[in-house]
């Protein structure tokens, strides 16, 4: 396994840095990082399904729902339509059919949660995508942001994407073990990537009215530990795949 280190911080700075914004989520735009997502997750994910309360008859029909978008996912990419190395165009194109098949996997998962059900996952999924909610075109729209609040969200995610990829890059390479010292350097790291995410996130937060933050309190709904949500890797917690 290549660069271990370097994956095992990934890993665990996903968990306190869920905000970096990625076009399937924003529903249009960019970023390069990637948010997961509740609904690509519900499937399959047991304490997500504990928290909505999925029956032993409703795994088995998300298991039958998911599987043709499923199909349609592996072979998108399996063609290297989610390859890094992409033109405008071809990343414009790849941000449309992930936005269309992000459509499908929610009507075919409508199709077995029932009505509370279906609104506690909505508002999980606004809690994991976190920051790079601000940057999503429908909640923009839900929250009446201005044109100056969607200038003051780009700036401030693009700023935060530069300050974090500066700081990825004092991450310890190494074998599978990290030594006392790196798990240090890892610590110091991860405190500083939240710190990173906090500021930013509290920066886009004061650009909102009462009235928005009122909305936004309504649309998550009561708080969860998402992090529980999120697969192992090495040890740390690692983003679901969507």
């Amino acid at each position: 396994m290549k660069l271990v280190l370097r994956m095992i911080l990934v890993a665990a700075m996903a968990v306190a840095t869920l905000g970096t914004v990625s076009a399937q989520r924003q529903g249009g735009g960019g970023g390069g990082g990637f948010v997961p997502s509740a609904y690509g997750a519900v499937g399959t994910n047991e304490e997500l399904q504990k928290e909505l309360k999925i029956s032993d008859e409703q795994k088995t029909k998300l298991k039958e729902a998911m599987e043709p978008i499923n199909k349609k996912r592996t072979e998108m990419f399996a063609r290297g339509q989610g390859g890094q190395q992409q033109t405008d165009e071809q990343r414009k194109e790849r941000t449309e059919k992930m936005a269309k098949l992000t459509e499908e996997t929610k009507a075919a998962i409508g199709t077995v949660l029932n009505a509370e059900q279906t609104k506690r996952i909505g508002q999980i999924d606004y809690q994991i995508m976190g920051m790079a909610a601000y940057s999503n075109a429908d909640v923009q729209k839900k929250m009446s942001f201005t044109d100056a609040q969607k200038e003051t969200v780009k700036a401030t995610v693009e700023a935060y994407q530069k300050d974090r990829a500066e700081l990825m890059k004092d991450a310890p390479r190494g074998g599978r073990q990290p030594s006392e010292e790196d798990q240090k350097k890892l610590a110091d790291l991860r405190k500083k990537g939240e710190a990173l995410r906090k500021e930013a996130q509290d920066k886009i937060v004061e650009s909102l009215t009462a009235e928005q933050k009122k909305t936004w309190t309504d649309m998550i709904g009561e708080k969860v530990d998402i992090s529980k949500f999120m697969p192992q890797f090495g040890g740390q917690r690692r983003p679901m795949t969507n």
